[in-house]
């Protein structure tokens, strides 16, 4: 495999951790929401605290360590 297939293939299964630990986070605060009035600002905030690394540009081991500290907190 060429270096750019390999780092898109690195880079499309890093996308597919995160999507399955955002939705993981997303279950976990619904599931701990007494009212899902209560969610919606839980949700949002945990939205902002994604989005704020969305452009991780330091590479993968940079991403990697970022979701193994969310990993964390949500274990």
């Amino acid at each position: 495999m060429s270096g750019a297939a390999s780092y898109l293939a690195r880079r499309a299964a890093q996308k597919e951790r995160v999507r399955i630990l955002y939705r993981r986070a997303l279950k976990d605060t619904l599931n701990w929401a007494v009212h899902r009035h209560l969610f919606y600002p839980d949700a949002d905030a945990l939205r902002e605290r994604f989005d704020a690394n969305n452009n991780v540009f330091h590479g993968l081991p940079v991403a990697a360590n970022l979701l193994a500290t969310l990993r964390h907190l949500l274990d």
